[in-house]
């Protein structure tokens, strides 16, 4: 029985299907911005419309960037895909860590104001 070639999105490794593992990676395929327009910051400023003065206030404030994000299937092989599993799990730590430090810092505050 013959299997399928895959190569290792990682290290570029050729080895039957198998042998490799299917994994779904995210990318960014693209970025937008919000931009100014003349009607807006005409009809905000001459005639106080509340539509122009919000898209004028988002512009000014530069919050206004979105980017796009596809899923993506993607072949490792087995050596990668320990390196793909201690990578994701990182994100956990770190986002445990933000949570610790965000509670610390309302307890500290806390004991500050009274």
């Amino acid at each position: 029985m013959a299997y399928t070639k895959r190569t290792c999105h990682h290290c570029g490794y050729r080895d039957i299907q198998p042998n490799m593992y299917k994994r779904t990676i995210k990318h960014e395929i693209g970025s937008s911005n919000a931009k100014l327009s003349k009607r807006a910051l005409l009809t905000s400023t001459i005639f106080g419309s509340d539509r122009g003065a919000r898209q004028v206030k988002n512009w000014a404030s530069g919050n206004t960037s979105r980017s796009y994000v596809r899923n993506r299937q993607v072949w490792v092989c087995y050596d990668c895909d320990s390196e793909f599993y201690e990578s994701s799990s990182s994100g956990l730590f770190y986002y445990v860590k933000g949570i610790f430090y965000t509670t610390l810092v309302f307890l500290i505050m806390g004991f500050i104001l009274s």
